[in-house]
């Protein structure tokens, strides 16, 4: 075989290998993308830069790593760069939305059957909380929806991030203990 032939069939492999990846991420891609900007038109902008870094990219991405902390990096590394200042972000809480769908559950605990007005209530509860989560700065927001919603654990997130892991649990922390305040100034009342 020469040269040129293995470098077709490496460059082959290699495009296959990155179109496999785009294909398995994408979503999970798009509603990070989404809850970062709040807004279909962002986050198709968003989106779309993401996969033109990616691909432009790819030959310094180390395979001994995970592609997930990868390409959450370069989407949040993004968002940062375009849309700090406009300090749109959306996302839900695990805990707090738990803690409230809990509540409703036992409340309806002595009755077995599906009703759809569960459903609404769930979705009446995350849009409120996603308008509180609104005024947390980005500092707190972005440890927050990656550790509650996208269930990453510290070094992931410090990975990700650039920061020390203390600091990711700082920030979580006092993000958590300003969206308590926010919520309660909201009129919530939830149990610790």
């Amino acid at each position: 075989m020469k040269t040129t032939e293995f470098q077709d069939m490496e460059g082959f492999n290699k495009r296959h290998k990155l179109l496999s990846l785009i294909d398995a991420h994408k979503k999970q891609i798009y509603r990070l993308c989404y809850q970062l900007t709040n807004n279909k038109f962002d986050a198709d902008d968003l989106f779309q830069d993401t996969w033109v870094r990616v691909v432009r990219n790819f030959d310094y991405y180390d395979e001994n790593k995970s592609f997930d902390t990868w390409i959450y990096t370069i989407t949040i590394n993004l968002y940062k760069d375009r849309y700090r200042k406009q300090k749109r972000w959306m996302n839900i809480i695990k805990d707090f939305f738990t803690n409230e769908k809990k509540d409703f559950e036992l409340l309806n605990a002595s009755e077995e059957k599906f009703h759809p007005e569960s459903h609404l209530i769930d979705k009446e509860l995350t849009k409120e909380l996603e308008e509180f989560l609104k005024d947390l700065p980005d500092i707190f927001r972005i440890p927050i929806i990656l550790y509650y919603f996208k269930e990453m654990n510290y070094n992931q997130i410090s990975t990700i991030l650039g920061i020390p892991v203390g600091t990711v649990k700082s920030r979580l922390s006092r993000g958590i203990q300003k969206l308590k305040k926010v919520l309660e100034k909201g009129g919530y009342s939830y149990g610790d």
